[in-house]
């Protein structure tokens, strides 16, 4: 008995010789997890933020995209078009090119034409008219409609327009003019 007391005396001082060593290393060790537990929770909060800027985004893009399919533009029925044509004023605007200050800018106000068309939800195109000639061009809208077909429409004048390939303008719409009066070549719908 004696020796066994002996011997847990002397486990007792060896372990209290190598404690403070021990103790030590454990600090140390300690220490890291405490480090790597604030790299974790700092990585972990850096990773929140950054999601909930990418929801954020993600929420906007859902909100926009339900604002774009609020406004689906359709083809009006020739009524339709006809009142739009009444109320809107783009044949009121004064729009003049800036290299040619005394020639009305055609495709501004068929642009300008053709978004207040879209406000009301109502679908037209862009229209180029390339004819004979160098930069013989004219623009206009065309629209068409779900009971008469194409509709196509000077937005300055709020005057429809007959279009053929092969002939005037003047001529497909029985107009006269001292102007000259170039073939249309190609009609191209935007």
């Amino acid at each position: 008995m004696k020796r066994k007391i002996i011997s847990l005396i002397l486990t007792l001082a060896i372990g209290l010789a190598v404690l403070p060593g021990c103790t030590s290393s454990i600090a140390k060790e300690l220490e890291e997890c405490k480090d790597s537990k604030i790299q974790l929770e700092n990585t972990l909060e850096e990773k929140d933020i950054r999601y909930q800027e990418e929801l954020k985004k993600s929420e906007e893009k859902s909100q926009r995209i339900e604002e774009l399919e609020a406004v689906i533009l359709r083809d009006p029925s020739y009524d339709e078009l006809m009142k739009f044509i009444m109320e809107d004023k783009t044949d009121e605007e004064e729009y003049f090119d800036p290299y040619y200050p005394k020639c009305y800018a055609y495709n501004l106000l068929a642009e300008i034409f053709l978004r207040r068309a879209a406000q009301q939800g109502l679908k037209g195109h862009l229209i180029l008219l390339e004819r004979e000639g160098p930069h013989s061009y004219w623009w206009i809208v065309g629209i068409e409609t779900t009971d008469r077909g194409w509709f196509y429409l000077w937005p300055n004048i709020d005057q429809e327009v007959k279009l053929e390939i092969g002939k005037g303008y003047y001529e497909a719409n029985n107009l006269y003019s001292s102007d000259p009066d170039p073939k249309i070549v190609r009609i191209i719908v935007f």
